[in-house]
Formats: structure tokens, C-alpha cells, sequence
């Protein structure tokens, strides 16, 4: 599995399926304890791996491709999880929520 700067994914993108997978294993499990168990998928986010705004990312080109325009920051995040523990996300369990700026929407050169 390759993306448009033509990195080989494959681990990476089969460890973010098996994170999903868990968090619905865990919610079937702990469901009967009334233990709700949700995840968080972000996007692009600044980080050692994804170093937004520095020279050499590899990256940089697919920031202007995704529909929000820009990469996530902390409140971004912060905002879904906050949607999660609150009343509002009482009723969410077993899924993750992404928060990508809709870059799922164009991944793999998908437009």
C-alpha cells in the first residue's frame, strides 16, 4: 500500500485497522459494565513523525488536498474527545471517531 508520496503504509495502515477493531472488541466486552469505549482516528497533526510547517515533509503537498486546508491542531482533537465524554457522545460506543479535516474523503488520490 502506497499513497501519493509513494511510501510503503502497509504497517502503519494495518495497525490504525487493528485500533479500530479493538476499541469494538472492547466495546462489546465491557458493554455489560455500562463502559462505553470509543477511539480517535486524527489526520495530519503536527508531530515527530508529521513535523507541519518544516522543510523536508514529506507531506506538505497532501495539506492543500485536504478539504479542511490545513492540519489539525490540539484543539481540533481535544474538541472530539470532549464531544466523546460529554452528553452529547453518551450514546456513542464501539467506533472511532475521525478527525481528519475530510481528508478520508480524498485519500488515495481520490477527488
Amino acid at each position: 500500500m502506497h499513497n501519493v508520496t509513494n511510501v510503503d503504509l502497509t504497517s502503519y495502515a494495518s495497525s490504525k485497522a487493528a485500533t479500530d477493531h479493538l476499541v469494538r472488541l472492547l466495546a462489546a466486552k465491557f458493554g455489560r459494565f455500562y463502559v462505553r469505549v470509543t477511539g480517535i482516528n486524527p489526520g495530519f497533526v503536527p508531530s515527530k513523525m508529521n513535523p507541519v510547517g518544516e522543510a523536508g515533509n514529506m507531506f506538505s503537498s497532501l495539506f492543500d488536498q485536504v478539504p479542511a486546508k490545513r492540519a489539525a491542531n490540539e484543539e481540533d482533537i481535544a474538541s472530539g474527545i470532549l464531544y466523546l465524554s460529554s452528553r452529547a457522545g453518551a450514546y456513542v460506543d464501539g467506533v472511532s471517531l475521525c478527525i481528519d479535516g475530510g481528508r478520508i474523503l480524498v485519500a488515495n488520490g481520490q477527488q
